[in-house]
Formats: structure tokens, sequence, C-alpha cells
């Protein structure tokens, strides 16, 4: 009886051991997984921050347009915000002649649109 209990305690001691090294085992698979996604993570934002992303490419939400995109960005915003006002001034006028309507003329208009017609 006592050399079965012994066989026994034998036997779940090398189950125990076998479990503890197959959970290391899976933790450092997980780990390695973790680190692999984070570095991907890392080039992805890296590349993201340093060129417009292409068709169809998720960039995250860091992305950091460059000097040209900013310029264009905040210059075709300050043209269309202007226009506006003088629109709705011309609308709010009493005459009902649209002919004083400023139409916005993008320079920009190719950045923007594909030439696929």
């Amino acid at each position: 009886m006592a050399e079965a209990r012994a066989r026994a305690l034998q036997m779940a001691a090398e189950a125990a051991e076998i479990a503890a090294e197959e959970a290391e085992t899976l933790q450092r698979a997980a780990r390695r997984k973790a680190e692999e996604q984070e570095k991907m993570e890392r080039e992805r934002v890296a590349v993201c921050q340093h060129q417009t992303p292409e068709k169809g490419q998720k960039c995250s939400t860091n992305y950091i347009p460059t000097s040209p995109e900013l310029y264009r960005y905040r210059h075709n915003l300050h043209r269309w915000l202007l226009l506006s006002m003088y629109n709705y001034e011309a609308l709010r006028s009493e005459d009902d002649d649209d002919s004083d309507l400023v139409q916005p003329r993008d320079e920009y208009a190719s950045d923007y649109t594909s030439d696929s017609n």
C-alpha cells in the first residue's frame, strides 16, 4: 500500500513538473508573440509618421502629416472659411441676385481626385 502511494506521489510530481514546463513554454510563446506585435506596431507607427499611408494601409491615430501636407490643409481650410463667410454675407444681402457668390477654385484638386474618368 505504501509502495502504491509512493508511486502515485511520484507520478503526481512528474505530472506537476510537466505541467509547469508546459505553462512556462506557453508563457514564453505568449511573451514572444506580444513582443512581435509590439515591434510590428512600432514599425507601422514609424512608417506612418514619415510618409502618407498607402491606399488601403491603416495608420494609427498618431499619424503626423508632413509640413507640405499641413500647409496645404491649413491653406485650403482658411480659403474655404473665407469663401464661406463671403458667400454667407452675399446670401444675407437684400438682393436675390446670386452673381456675387464666389465659386471656389481648388488649386490642389488633383491631390484629392483621381483622373479615372
